[in-house]
Formats: structure tokens, C-alpha cells, sequence
């Protein structure tokens, strides 16, 4: 616990502050201060200010803080009272686990290999044996206790106790003090080997299930108490619910119909139109999709060979595990089941009840609506899904439907594509004398929005027809889900809206039904990742971006309405990004539907914060705050961490964080990359276990890691790499040197580089990006696998650059 006037205001944003909470978080503290003007600390006639702080390491304890006046000091005094969290109760775990050797025996003899194509015969067959072979167990959960402590410790404690008692009661007793002195050592070795040992004999028991290590990691590294606990109270109409059944029909009732309540909000004007939503250029494509190609036994086969067999089971219980104990004996009848399915066009209701559980997202617990729910759909839903999802995939592909702008959800494309392409357009334009408006458009809900009728006509219009239509008209139809929180289920209740979460084909059917937004014609440069819209303009006045800009947010709007999808209006909002001299004159706010946007500094974009002055110090801000978190709880527990693992949680915790987007925002300045290096410096001093003034170049040459730099400059080339080889799509283009070779070269020895104007050009991959591409040498470009390229690259790095 620390507490103290420390002179800093917690209510003031700067340096100084970052630079504080920094400190707090890489000791493993947790500011208590209420961050808020009612809390204040000094209250003075011109300002309100908390200078006064309580911080914390100590987990499991529960801190209510109450600010108090004084009469001796212009400072209020602070009240905190602790309380100590209560254990929980000894509770018993009932669950099942199923004998699968008698499962398969059974099952093969059952002659299920040569079962006629009825699926609702084969669901039974599989769900009457797996009732057969569970067996019901219990397990009593013991409250957290530290596992460490054992009888020898308790004993040496006890003796400790006694001669410190004997000590102050004989104070100058020489031998009773070294004897104190000493068995408090001892004490202190005998817990910190136990300690040491015991979580080294875990890491070690869980080293081949990630999972169970990762969970591991994240209690110990992240200093929290994990409760698997759903809520148990909710405030609904003024009204506190506590029941756990009435709990669980609330989240199902608002999940369930937050499709159809934002769908009844919009004028119904646009309920009924469809002009405007099935618009597209690619009426007449000359193409249809009637029939669906069979599926094969090897296909199935190798589609259960790739779930995750540590995925959630279904409503039905049948998991992953069953699936695939039973795939050579079921892989057959299911295909011929399935290839029935989409003959006939139809989707089995079972298949179409989801699971649904509720997550916390933030804000206040009792209010559902900071709830997401994460659903869960049979097994075999996803098979069928798979084979369904390749076929229209393939279709769609074979005349390039999908728009190019579309970077969500598709084959060689990402976060990387989408924000790599958008960065290197607003740069080029800076550097050409042009202010760029960016708008960020959030929509409300938008994959449980989804209108499916509306959605059915949109495939109908790209040539889905016949049997195929009839089989994605049922997978549509008929849909329910049931919320499930701890042991306690809802009842089932319909779903008419939107495309099921948790699915395999609700993606790709929301791309389709977003589709034709490309082809409105608009005045700005459209980027799409899923649901996440965003529009561009390029101007040599804020004027005339204003009005390209409101003249497209028009039609938007009008089209998002058509196809009763929800704008968030008081979440979009604009920045305009220009060069760091150039002054913008007032100007009109944007308006959607007359109300007036919010305009911004900086927005996050698909994890990147984006500064009107491409600066990049929010995002590196962004990073150094969660990494620096990590310090204090990684120095308790580096020494019980075995030295091989310390490698996975550097890379999961840490190097993570650092690699995401670095080929965009590692070219910022070097003063606010030295921020970020000198913390990753004592992360890695600290997980590994060096002296604080061990040099840096030691602590990489002996971990063989990379630093900031060499992290950026690796990400870089082996961007540029993929885009040269055609495994990333983006709209970059690189251009040959022109040199004689007597061989064909899989990539290029040297790249041409654009001329640029300022240094905002120079900051892009297609200038930086090609310097540091072209330094590498020959042999290095040309390995002729991309594994290989990558590794020869890593190794010249790190034995060349510092």
C-alpha cells in the first residue's frame, strides 16, 4: 500500500501523469482514487485537483475510498477501508465424461458405418450412445489457498513467531536475536524454494496443453483472480433482478431482439423498398448457382480433422472430442446425410439452436446491454457450414464479386492489407499539398441486424437459385438460441434478424449483404473491413472535402436505412489529417440526418490510433501502458517460471503487442520509440532474469530477441516480401531495377523508390520500406521458399543491426 501528497493531479492529462501511472503499473500498483471532480483532494476557488493517491499491489481485497474535509489543510483527508474478499464456499462441481473406448465399440458394432442418408437418424444414433457411455462425476472446489504452503512452513512459521516474541521481550539477548535473524531466513528460503518448485511442477504438468499453461500464465503474470461467474443481479426497468433463471431469460430476450428493435426504428418507409439495397452493377453476371456439388467422404474427414477439438459443445452436448473419437465410423453416413440435405435444401432445426453466453464488455455489470454474446452452435452445424461456405465461397470468387474495398473476412487479406493501403494513400496525398478527411461511420449491432429477407433477395440477385437458395433460405429461417450462465438455461427463443454469431457462413453472407455499398458512386475513397466503414477525401481545401464528404454521408445514410442497418451517430465521427504547418480554416461540421458529428484528433481504426498528425503517439502510448503492466507482475514470478516458457510468454504477452501494425507505426520518431524500447529493455531484464545494470546489447545478443528497430525493420521486409509474392492482397504496387541476370529471381534484387516531397512519403513501405528492402543482400531475396526467406532474414538482422 503507498499513499502520500504526491503533487500530481490525476485529473490532468500530460506527460507527467503517463510517466507516473507508467511507474505504478511496472511496480504492479493500481491507482484507488476515484478518477472524478466529486473526488477531489483540494478544492481550491479556481480549480479541483486529486493530489493526494492510494495505490495497491494486494489482490483479493476489496478497497472503498472516501475523500473527507479538513479544517488543518487546504488537502482533504482519505479514508480507505479494506475489505478482504470472502472466500467462496466449498462448492460442488457436477460433470460428465464419457468412456469413448465403449463409445466407438458400440458404435461400431452398431452398424452406423451403413446407415441409410436420414440425418435425423443419425443425429439419434449418436446422441442415444453418448447418453449411454456418460458417466456423472463430482468434484468439490476448494476455495483458493496458496498451495505452497505445507506443514514444514507452517511449523518454521510458528517458530519464527515464538522467537520474535522471546526477542522483544529480551532485547538484548544477542544469541535469541541471531537465532530469530537466522530461522527468518531460513523461513523466507523455505517458502520462496517452495513456491518456486510447486509452480515449476505445474508449468511442467501443463506444458503440452496451451490452454491450461496459458491460463496459467495470465492468473499469475496479470495479477488477477479469474471468476468463471456469471451475474447475479441485473437493473431492468428501475428494477433489481437477482433470480439466475430470470437472469438468464433477460440477456436471451434482449439478445434475441436487438436485431428486430433496431430494425422497428427506422422509418417504415424503408421496410418496404428494395431498390435501393439490391443495387448493383452485377446484375447480369451470366452465372448461377442451382445445385450444390456433393461432398465427399475425404472431405468430411478432413474437415473434422480440423476443428479445434478444444472448442464448446453445442446445445445437443455432443463436442468435438466425440466427433472426432467416431470419424472413421461416421464420416460416411454423414456425407451421404448431408449430400441429402442439400438436395432436398434443407438445414436441420437442430443444427440451428444456438448457445449463448454472456460477456462482460465494460461499463456497469447490472445493465445487459454492456453484455456481447459469444454463441456456440453444434458441431455438426460447422461441418455442414464448411462445406456450404466453400461452395458459395468458390462461386463468388469465379466472377470476382466481393469488392476489392472489402478487406474483412477474405483470403490473403487483414488488419495489415487494409490499414497499410489506407496509410500509404493518406501520406502520398499529404506530401502532395492535400488536406485528407477521414469519417469513421459506426453502425449499431450490424451483424444482428441483418434483414433476412432482404438477404435472400441480394443471393437471389448474384444467381443463388433452385436447391441452393431453398438450402440458404432454411438456414436463415427457423433460428433460436437459449443463454446459458453457469448451470442455469434459458428457454429457446426465436431469431428473425441477423446472420448467426458463432457461425462459419455469417460472414460471408454479411459481406454479401453489405456488398453493393461499393457501388454507390460516392464522391470519397471507401474502405470496408466487415462492418467497420470508413470514407476518405483528398483536397487542397478543407471546403471542398467538407462538401464531397456531406454530399456522400447523404446517400450513406439513405442506403443504410434501405437495408435497416443502424448508424451510430454519436460514435462516427471525423478527422482531418494534414501536414503539421498547414492551418485549416473554420468550417461546417459534418451532419448525419442535421445532427452534428463529432470531430476528433485521433480515432482507433481496426486497432491503430490514427493522429490527425500521424505521430503515432497514442498508439505507442497504447502499447507502452500494456506492456508495462506486465513488469511488476513478471518480476514475482519470473524465478517459478521454467526458462523455456519464459520464451512463449515473452512472445504472447509482450512481443505481441509490439509486432501489431509495427510496419505502419514504427517509422514515428525516434524520441518516442526510445520510450518503448528502454520498456522493453526492463521487460525483458525482468522476465528473464538479469541484473538491473546488465548492458542492453547483452541481454539481446544472449535471448537472441529482436529490439524495436529490428522488429520493424524484419516486419517490413517480409511485408514486402509477401506482397511481391502474392500472398497479401493490398493495392501496392513495387516496381523492378531494371538489371540483366541469367536466372529468374523469385523477388527482386533491388526496388525502385518514388519520388516523394516531404517526409510524410518518405514514412510509407513503398519509400522506407523499399530503402530497407533493397539493403538486404541477393542471396537473401532469392531463397526460394518464403520459410527460408524468412529465416535467413531474421538471422542477418540480428547478427548485423543493433
Amino acid at each position: 500500500m503507498v499513499f502520500g501528497d504526491f503533487n500530481i493531479d490525476l485529473l490532468t492529462k500530460n506527460k507527467t501523469l503517463r510517466k507516473y501511472k507508467q511507474i505504478l503499473n511496472e511496480s504492479g500498483h493500481k491507482i484507488l482514487n476515484k478518477i472524478n471532480k466529486t473526488y477531489c483532494t483540494r478544492d481550491s476557488s479556481t480549480k479541483k485537483s486529486i493530489l493526494d493517491h492510494a495505490s495497491s499491489n494486494l489482490k483479493g481485497e476489496h478497497f472503498s475510498m472516501t475523500i473527507i474535509n479538513s479544517s488543518m489543510t487546504d488537502h482533504k483527508q482519505i479514508y480507505l477501508q479494506i475489505n478482504k474478499l470472502k472466500p467462496p464456499p466449498k462448492l460442488r462441481l457436477h460433470y460428465e465424461i464419457i468412456d469413448y473406448k465403449s463409445l466407438y465399440t458400440a458404435m461400431e458394432s452398431s452398424g452406423i458405418e451403413d446407415m441409410s442418408n436420414n440425418y435425423s437418424e443419425l443425429e439419434a444414433k449418436i446422441k442415444q450412445s453418448l447418453e449411454k457411455y456418460k458417466v456423472l462425476k463430482t468434484k468439490v472446489l476448494n476455495p483458493p489457498q496458496k498451495d505452497w504452503i505445507n506443514n514444514n512452513i507452517i511449523t518454521g512459521i510458528s517458530q519464527r513467531n515464538q522467537l520474535w516474541i522471546q526477542h522483544k521481550n529480551d532485547p538484548k539477548n544477542e544469541s535469541l536475536e541471531n537465532q530469530f535473524k537466522k530461522t527468518k531466513e531460513n523461513i523466507a528460503k523455505l517458502i520462496q524454494d517452495s513456491k518456486n518448485s510447486y509452480y515449476y511442477k505445474l508449468f511442467t504438468d501443463c506444458a503440452k496443453n496451451s490452454k491450461k499453461t496459458w491460463s496459467l500464465i495470465n492468473n499469475l503474470a496479470k495479477n488477477k483472480i479469474k471468476q468463471n461467474v456469471g451475474p447475479s443481479k441485473l437493473l431492468v426497468d428501475s428494477k433489481l433482478v437477482t433470480d439466475p433463471n430470470e437472469i438468464c431469460e433477460i440477456f436471451n430476450r434482449y439478445f434475441s431482439t436487438i436485431g428486430s428493435i433496431l430494425a422497428d426504428r427506422i422509418p417504415k418507409k424503408y421496410h418496404d423498398t428494395t431498390t435501393q439495397c439490391l443495387h448493383t452493377t452485377q446484375n447480369n453476371i451470366g452465372k448461377e448457382l442451382i445445385t450444390l456439388e456433393p461432398c465427399s467422404v475425404d472431405e468430411i474427414s478432413k474437415i473434422i480433422n480440423d476443428l479445434d477439438p478444444n472448442s464448446s459443445s453445442g446445445i445437443d452436448k455432443v463436442s468435438t472430442k466425440v466427433i472426432k473419437c467416431l470419424k472413421n465410423l461416421i464420416s460416411k453416413s454423414l456425407a451421404n446425410c448431408l449430400n441429402k440435405l442439400m438436395v432436398d435444401g434443407e438445414f436441420p432445426d437442430t443444427l440451428k439452436i444456438a448457445k449463448v453466453t454472456p460477456i462482460h464488455k465494460s461499463g456497469l455489470k447490472i445493465d445487459p446491454g454492456n453484455y456481447r454474446p459469444i454463441s456456440v452452435l453444434p458441431i455438426i452445424s460447422k461441418i455442414l457450414e464448411k462445406i456450404l461456405h466453400r461452395r458459395l465461397l468458390n462461386y463468388l470468387d469465379s466472377f470476382n464479386f466481393i469488392s476489392e474495398r472489402q478487406y474483412g473476412f477474405r483470403a490473403k487479406n487483414n488488419t495489415t492489407a487494409a490499414t497499410i493501403d489506407l496509410m500509404t494513400k493518406i501520406r502520398d496525398n499529404i506530401d502532395n499539398k492535400n488536406i485528407v478527411l477521414g469519417v469513421f461511420i459506426d453502425l449499431k449491432k450490424a451483424f444482428d441486424t441483418v434483414s433476412h429477407k432482404l438477404l435472400l433477395e441480394k443471393l437471389i440477385k448474384v444467381g443463388i437459385k433452385g436447391n441452393a437458395l431453398k438450402m440458404f433460405k432454411s438456414y436463415l429461417t427457423n433460428r433460436s438460441q437459449v443463454v446459458k450462465i453457469d448451470n442455469v438455461e434459458s428457454s429457446a427463443l426465436p431469431v428473425t434478424y441477423g446472420v448467426p454469431q458463432g457461425s462459419i457462413l455469417g460472414p460471408l453472407l454479411f459481406l454479401i449483404y453489405i456488398n453493393n455499398i461499393t457501388e454507390l458512386g460516392l464522391n470519397g475513397h471507401l474502405t470496408l473491413y466487415a462492418d467497420d466503414t470508413c470514407l476518405f477525401y483528398f483536397e487542397k481545401n478543407v471546403h471542398d472535402a467538407i462538401a464531397r464528404a456531406q454530399e456522400d454521408l447523404k446517400i450513406l445514410f439513405e442506403w443504410f436505412q434501405h437495408n435497416l442497418l443502424t448508424v451510430n451517430i454519436t460514435k462516427t465521427c471525423y478527422i482531418i489529417f494534414k501536414a503539421k504547418n498547414k492551418i485549416i480554416p473554420l468550417h461546417d461540421p459534418l451532419t448525419i440526418d442535421n445532427i452534428p458529428l463529432e470531430k476528433k484528433t485521433y480515432e482507433k481504426y481496426l486497432g491503430l490510433r490514427m493522429e490527425s498528425g500521424l505521430t503515432w503517439n497514442k498508439q505507442i502510448d497504447y502499447i507502452k501502458n500494456k506492456i508495462s503492466s506486465l513488469v511488476g507482475s513478471l518480476r514475482n514470478i519470473s524465478q517459478c517460471i521454467p526458462k523455456k516458457l519464459r520464451f512463449s510468454i515473452y512472445n504472447s504477452l509482450v512481443k505481441s503487442h509490439l509486432l501489431y501494425l509495427i510496419e505502419i507505426w514504427g517509422s514515428a520518431g525516434k524520441t518516442k520509440l526510445q520510450e518503448l524500447q528502454r520498456l522493453q529493455n526492463r521487460v525483458i531484464k525482468t522476465l528473464f532474469r538479469y541484473p538491473y545494470l546488465t548492458p542492453t546489447h547483452k541481454i539481446f545478443k544472449e535471448t537472441k530477441l529482436m529490439n524495436i528497430s529490428q522488429l520493424y525493420v524484419y516486419n517490413t521486409c517480409i511485408l514486402i516480401g509477401k506482397i511481391i509474392d502474392g500472398t497479401i492482397h493490398t493495392n501496392l504496387t513495387f516496381t523492378k531495377k531494371c538489371h540483366i541476370t541469367k536466372r529468374s529471381l523469385r523477388r527482386p534484387s533491388l526496388l525502385v523508390l518514388p519520388k516523394t516531397r516531404t517526409n510524410y512519403a518518405r514514412k510509407n513501405i513503398t519509400y522506407e520500406g523499399v530503402q530497407l528492402y533493397n539493403k538486404l543482400p541477393s542471396h537473401i531475396k532469392n531463397v526460394s521458399s518464403f520459410n527460408g526467406f524468412k529465416s535467413q532474414l531474421s538471422k542477418y538482422i540480428l547478427e548485423t543491426t543493433h
